[in-house]
């Protein structure tokens, strides 16, 4: 028996809007029929079979361009191509939200294990928010290009989380080009006042509010023979409205690849002992030393001689390359 139901009684029953069944007999995906005086939409057996055909196909994430194709034809491999592409592309989403899992679970482990404020927590997002908006535009690119730049990037991943016995952890980091104010200093402790004069500008400048910004140091040139003096730089990372002024100049890092440990808890003559040890981790890891500047990055607030923490919460960065 043919029986006809009205649409309202069809939107109850499949949980499905009224305007969607138009639409869906708009685009020649179903027929209506008119009844009464009224010209009410109304629909047959065969129609019902289709509407809960199309809402099968739709809770599979098919597109009505598809199932329209589908319904179009009788030819097996039509089909089967459709249900390939779908599969495809649910692979790719695996794939990308695999990679969300491992940017947030690294970013969760760093947050724990060195014990961030909120503010360099939310830091430390900022510098991978790039990565992520770049791994949100691979999801939605061609299968091979995206294929491939999110194989290299979920390398990059897998390489972040390495751990090794001698160090609290070892992160392998690309670092990426930084436009940087810079200042250096050579005394019997340069450090102390390479420091007072990049914060002082920094603070002149209204930069120490920035929580993005980002603070290193590192030793410029060693002693001379028979001299106890030897050269101190600190870099700030600043924007590219900021100009150089008074003894701050402004140049671009290239940046580079890194293995990075951290020196929490240690005090300032341990720091050579991270630098030996990183240095032995690479000799014996399948990296070659790299020939870019070693970095200290300070955390997490404006550094400060004058602080105890001055030298107890650094992230030492060792040049690396592949």
């Amino acid at each position: 028996m043919n029986q006809l139901k009205k649409i309202g009684e069809i939107s109850s029953e499949y949980g499905i809007t009224s305007r969607t069944l138009r639409y869906y007999e708009e685009v020649g995906l179903i027929e209506s029929i008119r009844i009464g005086e009224a010209r009410y939409r109304a629909y047959d057996n065969n129609a019902i079979q289709r509407i809960q055909q199309i809402i099968l196909l739709r809770k599979l994430q098919l597109s009505v361009k598809d199932i329209q194709i589908i319904f179009s034809t009788e030819d097996m491999p039509v089909l089967i191509n459709i249900f390939q592409g779908k599969l495809n592309n649910i692979d790719k989403d695996i794939h990308a939200l695999k990679t969300f899992q491992w940017i947030i679970q690294e970013f969760l482990r760093l947050l724990k294990d060195k014990e961030y404020t909120r503010a360099s927590g939310l830091k430390l997002l900022m510098e991978k928010s790039q990565e992520i908006e770049s791994e949100h535009d691979q999801a939605i690119e061609s299968e091979s290009r995206r294929k491939s730049q999110e194989d290299n990037y979920m390398e990059e991943i897998n390489m972040a989380i390495k751990k090794i016995s001698k160090l609290d952890d070892v992160r392998i980091i690309n670092l990426r080009p930084m436009r940087i104010a810079w200042y250096s200093h050579i005394s019997d402790e340069p450090e102390e006042h390479a420091w007072n004069e990049m914060i002082n500008w920094v603070k002149e400048n209204e930069l120490d509010e920035l929580f993005t910004s980002r603070y290193f140091g590192f030793d410029s040139c060693p002693p001379q023979e028979g001299s106890s003096e030897y050269g101190y730089e600190v870099w700030v990372t600043v924007g590219e409205g900021i100009k150089p002024s008074g003894k701050i100049g402004i140049k671009e890092f290239k940046g580079g690849l890194y293995a990075v440990s951290n020196t929490k808890g240690c005090p300032g003559d341990k720091i050579p002992l991270v630098y030996r040890n990183l240095h032995e981790w690479i000799k014996e890891s399948d990296y070659n030393f790299g020939n870019h500047q070693c970095l200290e990055e300070h955390f997490p607030n404006i550094p400060s001689k004058q602080d105890e923490e001055f030298f107890s919460h650094l992230d030492i960065f060792y040049p690396i390359k592949e």
